[in-house]
């Protein structure tokens, strides 16, 4: 359990080692909401290969196929 924001970068990391390692596979996309209350410079670097996706622009994208 997180106790604050800043926590939030350190146990990412913790958790993207034991699914990488746990699967054999990569992470490869980044869900947000795009608040950023969660997201440093340092993890948006840490990131940098990680493709990252909107939800709320996931949602425009299904409202306008509907």
């Amino acid at each position: 359990m997180l106790r604050t924001k800043d926590e939030v970068f350190e146990k990412f990391k913790e958790f993207k080692k034991m699914i990488e390692n746990q699967k054999e596979k990569k992470i490869k996309i980044r869900r947000s909401d795009r608040g950023g209350e969660y997201f440093s410079r340092e993890f948006s670097t840490f990131c940098d290969n990680i493709i990252n996706q909107n939800i709320l622009d996931k949602c425009i994208i299904i409202t306008l196929r509907n």
